[in-house]
């Protein structure tokens, strides 16, 4: 063939790449295959092949094929480490695909030992590049195959300080979130923390750790280790945005860069790469904020009269996505659907915390939306798909989406229980546990939430004994988990305000005691005090604390009982600023005042919490009926019986709300009650 014309096919190649048209481009590279190449383009062509077949078609084992052929190309060549480097890299791509960690693990350690020893070459400063890029990708694939924490953390250790020594910036601050997010796995693992970070690790697309200062400045307290990792994340943001240092040394020559590196190693892609990683750190902190139970740090004032906006952040953090869409990032983390759908959850819990649920229903749709059409484009998505439909590369690339789809589906569901939408709530709530039955491999860590969102609604359908056995079933699941903890004191609170009990009922209070278990020991016998520590009072320490509580009004123990509502009601009102819970502990508070004959104060909490419980019927009903006990111990009938009308008026409503979920679609609510239990 012409010289010309392979330089042609070449570059038409080339172009239509760019374009965004693979198969084009692979219809030029398979033509200038036909004919006699140099060694080292031949090689060029089948790399580039085999790459466009990987990432655009399912054609695996071709690609491989043309790996290989490459590779053996390459490997007559004198020099040409870098080219030898990209090999490496695709071929470690093709055996993650195909679930052989080993071999990836292995195709990056010759990666390795190639920049190691070629070092002295004229590529020393592109091999530099390599050597940092199969750093990271060594401790993703150790994430990847499940390896223990530790050996995670060396490899990132050995990726660090590679970083620091040969000044890249970029790719230490990539380091540095990889350690973000072992310190929060080994977080979640020792202390109660309700919503973790996602589990995807970050996966550079090609290109002394702080824990190491923190020890040594004697900061064991974890909160105080990931307190430290963020300052350092946002100090080396702001260092690159000051500088507009990318990942390339200046005395590469740009279009060689363009050809022969890893992405993350132009200037430009720093436009892409800085917005994708804060909004990578941001949602990390957000999500953790929300765990720990610090809302405030998330609540920024407005610019406008000073008034609190709840979604700040969301905004903040959805305008940082928009900044890295269509560009270059130069590692992937979440993809842009799925970490749109991340920043949609916690846009809806703080709205909800702050009794917005229209507002949180936009947020939710907004992510189940972008989740939709990413799915779709992954082609797992449709009626009849399931894990045994999906062949291995499907199981692969849908494992993050799948699980944030019935994240926002549990979180829709929430929303509709709290808003006492129960027809809708027993639909999602429905959707929830059958996306669990269809994807049980890729679903398994949702299986005891999806069981104690089946005891809520169950509980809100006043289906007792199912509400209970729904509770048991996730302790029997999951140990010293936020969602054991929320099991054991919802199994609690159902067993104190079932109804039929006496107010002072030793044997059901025991029950209750039973159902919390060593949290119960734990909270009674510590002094009162802030629950949590350093200001962290997760969601679930509060409705542990409110459970006590009602216990100990069980028991007679009125004032401890008292005491102990009131830290609740702290901590609900104070910092996680959660109106609905608020709202809850004010109407457990209210027999308590009457008991204690304080009329004047039951009557101004009901007040309060009836203007906080928006939406909530049976917080509503539950409302009124204490307030038509206020109203009664006081010399005011005109407001007695006005109560009543309205306790009446809302007591019909919230009856008719349960007949219609049971009876509109009686297969739907059985299947609900009846899911995962023994019969």
């Amino acid at each position: 063939m012409d010289p010309n014309v392979s330089k042609a096919l070449s570059l038409l190649a080339a172009k239509f790449e760019s374009e965004g048209r693979p198969i084009e481009a692979l219809h030029c590279l398979h033509a200038l295959l036909l004919s006699r190449l140099l060694p080292d383009q031949e090689a060029k062509a089948r790399v580039q092949t085999g790459r466009l077949m990987l990432e655009h078609t399912t054609n695996h084992k071709e690609a491989y094929k043309e790996l290989m052929a490459a590779q053996l190309v390459a490997s007559s060549l004198v020099g040409s480490h870098c080219l030898k480097c990209e090999i490496f890299c695709w071929l470690a791509r093709y055996h993650q695909l195909q679930g052989q960690i080993n071999l990836q693990v292995q195709a990056l350690n010759q990666g390795l030992q190639l920049c190691a020893t070629a070092s002295s070459s004229t590529e020393r400063l592109l091999l530099l590049r390599w050597g940092a890029f199969f750093h990271a990708k060594l401790a993703s694939s150790l994430w990847d195959s499940g390896e223990v924490l530790s050996k995670i953390r060396h490899a990132t250790d050995l990726g660090t300080n590679y970083a620091k020594q040969h000044g890249m910036m970029d790719m230490e601050l990539l380091f540095e979130l990889l350690h973000l997010q072992l310190d929060l796995v080994e977080v979640q693992s020792q202390a109660s923390t309700s919503s973790a970070a996602p589990t995807a690790f970050p996966h550079v697309q090609a290109p002394s750790s702080t824990p190491t200062a923190a020890a040594a400045s004697g900061a064991r307290d974890p909160d105080t280790v990931i307190k430290l990792r963020f300052m350092t994340l946002d100090a080396l943001m702001d260092q690159m945005h000051q500088n507009r240092q990318g990942g390339l040394p200046p005395s590469v020559n740009q279009a060689q860069a363009e050809h022969s590196c890893p992405p993350l190693t132009s200037p430009l892609q720093l436009e892409g790469f800085l917005p994708y990683a804060f909004m990578h750190t941001s949602l990390i902190q957000a999500l953790y904020e929300l765990g720990r139970g610090r809302i405030d740090k998330l609540i920024a004032p407005s610019d406008e009269g000073g008034r609190r906006d709840p979604l700040a952040s969301v905004h903040h953090m959805r305008s940082m996505l928009e900044a890295c869409r269509s560009k270059p990032t130069g590692y992937k983390w979440l993809s842009l659907p799925e970490a749109d759908a991340a920043i949609s959850m916690c846009g809806a819990m703080l709205s909800a915390f702050y009794s917005r649920p229209e507002q949180a229903f936009e947020q939710l749709k907004i992510g189940k939306a972008a989740l939709q059409g990413w799915l779709e484009e992954l082609q797992v998505a449709g009626p009849g798909i399931s894990e045994r439909s999906m062949d291995c590369l499907g199981l692969w690339v849908s494992r993050t989406p799948l699980v944030f789809r019935l994240q926002l589906c549990v979180c829709e569901a929430h929303l509709l229980l709290s808003t006492t939408q129960l027809s809708k709530a027993r639909d999602a709530v429905k959707e929830v546990l059958t996306q669990v039955r269809l994807f049980p491999n890729q679903l398994r860590s949702m299986v005891a939430p999806a069981h104690l969102l089946a005891g809520q609604y169950a509980h809100a359908v006043e289906e007792w004994d199912y509400a209970v056995a729904h509770f048991q079933a996730v302790q029997q699941l999951i140990n010293h988990a936020p969602t054991h903890l929320l099991a054991s004191s919802f199994m609690a609170l159902t067993l104190c305000c079932k109804p039929g009990s006496s107010a002072e009922d030793m044997e059901g209070a025991q029950a209750a005691v039973d159902a919390l278990g060593d949290t119960y020991v734990e909270l009674t016998s510590a002094p009162l005090g802030p629950l949590g520590t350093k200001g962290s009072e997760p969601l679930e320490l509060v409705i542990a604390q409110m459970a006590t509580a009602l216990i100990k009004y069980r028991m007679g123990q009125h004032q401890e009982a008292h005491r102990r509502l009131s830290l609740a009601l702290r901590a609900a009102h104070g910092r996680l600023v959660h109106h609905s819970l608020v709202s809850t502990c004010m109407t457990y508070l209210v027999p308590l005042l009457l008991q204690m004959n304080d009329l004047a104060a039951a009557d101004s909490v009901v007040a309060s919490a009836h203007l906080l419980a928006r939406g909530s019927l049976r917080t509503i009903c539950q409302l009124h009926r204490l307030l038509e006990a206020v109203s009664l111990a006081m010399p005011r009938m005109d407001r007695a019986e006005k109560t009543r009308a309205d306790l009446e008026r809302d007591a019909a409503q919230l009856q008719a709300q349960i007949a219609e979920a049971c009876t509109s679609d009686a297969p739907g609510h059985a299947y609900v009650l009846k899911f995962g239990l023994a019969s």
